[in-house]
């Protein structure tokens, strides 16, 4: 991998990532999450679909968009769920 390729894959992200944005703006009907978007997008430049960026050039960044991506769901999560929901599960376990 060159620089020159891996600067161009960067940018493919970065533009993936500043339309993301606008192209949930955009569309009609039930919003739809930006992660969807960012997923979509992600699938349809990687080297199966379109090939404009490689896997191994965005390796690190890959990994750092996965951990936000977990980020973002713990945030979705009830911190008073679980202990609803234990005990639920151990009186029907019973």
């Amino acid at each position: 991998m060159n620089l020159t390729q891996g600067l161009d894959d960067l940018v493919v992200v970065a533009l993936v990532a500043a339309l993301a944005p606008i192209v949930t703006a955009v569309l009609p009907g039930p919003r739809v999450p930006q992660v969807v978007i960012f997923l979509f997008g992600g699938v349809l430049i990687g080297p199966h679909v379109l090939g404009l960026a490689e896997t191994s050039a965005i390796q690190l960044l890959s990994n750092i968009g996965l951990g936000f991506l977990f980020l973002l769901a713990g945030y979705e999560l009830d911190p008073a769920l679980p202990a609803t929901s234990g005990t639920m599960s151990r009186s029907g376990w019973r």
